[in-house]
């Protein structure tokens, strides 16, 4: 039997980033700069997100309302570059990109020659 260590270093990582880009006149210059970290990193409208999203800008009343978010999706990768993608990904959302109840961050791990009942974070008995 492989040992958690082993296994983990089999798996790959892959995640789906769900979210509001806040400036839309930054989109082209933001899925750039994503697209420059990863190659394979796929940015795409997504209408599964909350068509009300809305932030009011609190010193002047404003109201600025979305109806479309985004999704920034990664391809498998090793776990220890999977991980490293990820928090890159994050800082460059940092300031430019919104999350509410309806947004996501969807896991995708895949796998090779590994036994089921081996897997470290499912219980199949």
């Amino acid at each position: 039997m492989k040992t958690v260590k082993e296994i983990f270093k089999q798996l790959q990582w892959g995640f789906e980033v769900e979210c509001y880009l806040l400036d839309q006149e930054k989109k082209e210059q933001f899925n750039k700069s994503l697209k420059t970290l990863c190659q394979g990193i796929i940015i795409t409208n997504d209408s599964s997100l909350d068509s009300s999203f809305s932030i009011t800008n609190e010193e002047t009343g404003d109201i600025k309302t979305w109806s479309e978010g985004i999704e920034i999706i990664t391809p498998p990768l090793p776990s220890d570059k999977a991980f490293v993608l990820l928090d890159k990904i994050f800082k460059k959302m940092n300031g430019l990109c919104k999350t509410d109840e309806t947004c996501g961050l969807h896991v995708n791990v895949s796998f090779k020659d590994i036994e089921m009942k081996d897997f470290p974070v499912f219980n199949f008995d």
